[in-house]
């Protein structure tokens, strides 16, 4: 059984993983692959989430296993290397990963065992599932939520004044 906080912030999760769902999946279909957030679409962002989230599944699943993963050296690159291998997947292939990625760490998640919250993920780092989730919960919904939300409302009011 998790400890009261770890419950806690995986109710935290699962609320802001839905709200991004909910939000990603609200924006109109035109708007989906034109350039609306800096340099990506709203596909690139949600290939961008996604390449995360698969990330932390790995992470997370080799945590279990006892086996240290790969260490990402540029975020950059890596954020790249996910957009660009997912640039010839339709849209429904897009949002498809993101809610079965967000689904299967939610699952990891909640049945990681006591003894590896707080255990490093990575020798020489301090990175441990605890500070995943908590920077998952912390990133996700001051960046992409609020980010989301204000490009969402600038695209519906965009589309209802062409109609």
């Amino acid at each position: 059984m998790a400890e009261p906080e770890i419950k806690k912030l995986l109710g935290e999760f699962e609320k802001v993983k839905e709200e991004i769902t909910r939000l990603v999946g609200d924006f109109p279909e035109e708007s989906r692959t034109k350039i609306i957030f800096d340099k990506w679409s709203l596909k690139d962002v949600t290939a961008h989430l996604s390449n995360w989230m698969v990330h932390d599944i790995d992470c997370l699943e080799k945590l279990k296993k006892g086996v240290e993963p790969y260490w990402e050296p540029s975020t950059e690159e890596f954020n790249r290397k996910g957009i660009e291998a997912r640039k010839n997947n339709t849209w429904e292939e897009v949002y498809g990963e993101l809610v079965r990625a967000g689904n299967r760490l939610t699952e990891i998640y909640n049945t990681l065992p006591e003894n590896l919250w707080d255990k490093p993920i990575w020798k020489g780092y301090g990175l441990t599932a605890r500070k995943f989730l908590l920077q998952d919960i912390d990133h996700w919904s001051k960046e992409h939520v609020e980010e989301l939300k204000r490009k969402l409302e600038l695209e519906k009011s965009d589309t209802v004044t062409q109609e």
